[in-house]
C-alpha cells in the first residue's frame, strides 16, 4: 500500500482539485492508496473527508513538524509515501513513472509545470520548468519505507518553517542511497502547481522563467471531471 500524505492551509479551490485527482487515482490503481490529509484550520477538511481521505489536526507551525507528524501516522502501514502539496496534481503516466523506480530509496521527476487560475493576476497562464526539483523537492516524490526506517518515518529535521522542499531533500540526502529520476518532458507526464492567489510562492515569481505552456494541452492530461473543474478557475 502507498500512503499519500498532503497537507490543507486555506486553499479552498486547489484542496478540490487535489480531492478529485485522488478519486481517480484511486479508479485507476484500485486499493492501492491510503491518502491522508493534515490540516490546520478548522473547516479545511470537509471537503478531503466528502471524498474519504482520512484527515487529522496539527497545527502550522513549525511545518516541518506539522508535515513530518503525517509521514508518522502510515509508519508499519504503508510500503512507500507519496508526499504531494494540496495545490498540485500529477497524471497516470506520472504515477506510472513514480512505480517504475519504487525500488529506489526515492522516485521522482525533475521538471514541473505551473498554471495560474483565479486570484492570480496571471490567471489562465501556464509554465513549465525543466529543471525545477533537480537537486530538491519533496512535493510528487515517492519515498520508499527503507529510507523513512533510516530517516525515523521524518522527511525533515522538524524546525523548518519555508524552503520545504530544499530543506527536506538536504535532510534526506544523509540516508538516500538510490534515486530514480525520469524529466516530465521526456515521458510525456504531468506534476501541475496550481497557482491560486494563497500559495508559499506565486506564478508570478515563474513567469519569467521556463517556457509557456498550453493550458489546453495540461488539462487535457486529466479526468472530465479534474479538467472542467480547472477550467472553471481559469475563465
Amino acid at each position: 500500500m502507498i500512503g499519500i500524505l498532503t497537507t490543507a492551509f486555506k486553499r479552498e479551490s486547489t484542496n478540490r482539485s487535489f480531492c478529485l485527482m485522488i478519486e481517480r487515482l484511486r479508479q485507476y490503481k484500485p486499493g492501492l492508496f491510503y491518502p491522508v490529509c493534515i490540516y490546520s484550520i478548522e473547516g479545511d477538511q470537509k471537503i478531503f473527508e466528502s471524498f474519504g481521505i482520512d484527515c487529522h489536526y496539527y497545527k502550522n507551525d513549525p511545518l516541518a513538524e506539522k508535515f513530518n507528524f503525517g509521514v508518522q501516522i502510515f509508519r508499519g502501514i504503508v510500503s512507500h509515501v507519496l508526499y504531494i502539496d494540496s495545490d498540485d496534481i500529477i497524471d497516470n503516466a506520472y504515477l506510472d513513472h513514480l512505480l517504475e523506480g519504487s525500488e529506489s530509496d526515492v522516485s521522482r521527476c525533475m521538471g514541473v509545470y505551473f498554471l495560474a487560475v483565479q486570484g492570480s493576476q496571471f490567471k489562465g497562464k501556464a509554465r513549465f520548468l525543466d529543471n525545477t526539483y533537480r537537486d530538491y523537492g519533496s512535493t510528487g516524490m515517492l519515498f520508499n519505507a527503507r529510507l523513512l526506517d533510516k530517516s525515523d518515518w521524518k522527511l525533515w529535521e522538524g524546525w523548518e518553517n519555508d524552503k520545504m522542499g530544499y530543506n527536506s531533500f538536504n535532510y534526506l540526502n544523509n540516508f538516500i542511497t538510490n534515486q530514480s529520476i525520469f524529466r516530465l518532458d521526456k515521458t510525456g507526464s504531468i506534476m501541475l502547481d496550481i497557482k491560486s492567489g494563497v500559495n508559499m510562492n506565486g506564478f508570478d515569481q515563474f513567469f519569467n522563467t521556463g517556457v509557456e505552456a498550453d493550458p489546453e494541452l495540461l488539462l487535457s492530461k486529466f479526468s472530465e471531471k479534474e479538467s472542467s473543474y480547472l477550467k472553471t478557475l481559469i475563465q
